[in-house]
């Protein structure tokens, strides 16, 4: 899937003076990474992004608005459906249901000991 991340990334890089080669050093990863991050073709971690902002001394949401917004644009009408069907949810709830329906087709027991999954 391809992101309107890359327009951001690559003009802050190029208006910092800072080529791939350097960029990459700074921020520890491939070359081939941040390649693939600038065109869109990979989703950087929540740590890359945070490091590319700081590299580029840009806001955080300035180089990743676009991406936020595809994403809440994708996640939100599903959350507002969710929440109408149940209402206001318990996330403790949420987990144990998902524990006993886990433990259920394993085989396991459906009590809930506080085991980690």
């Amino acid at each position: 899937m391809q992101h309107s991340i890359a327009l951001p990334l690559v003009k802050a890089r190029e208006t910092s003076g800072l080529s791939q080669k350097d960029v990459s050093h700074l921020a520890g990863v491939s070359q081939t990474v941040l390649s693939k991050v600038e065109s869109g073709q990979r989703t950087p971690s929540i740590q890359l992004a945070v490091t590319l902002a700081a590299i580029y001394n840009r806001r955080f949401d300035y180089l990743f608005a676009d991406l936020f917004d595809e994403i809440t644009a994708n996640v939100a009408p599903q959350a507002l459906i969710f929440s109408q069907c149940v209402g206001p949810v318990d996330p403790n709830t949420l987990r144990g249901v998902s524990i006993r329906d886990l433990r259920e087709r394993l085989g396991g027991s459906t009590s809930d000991t506080g085991d980690a999954v």
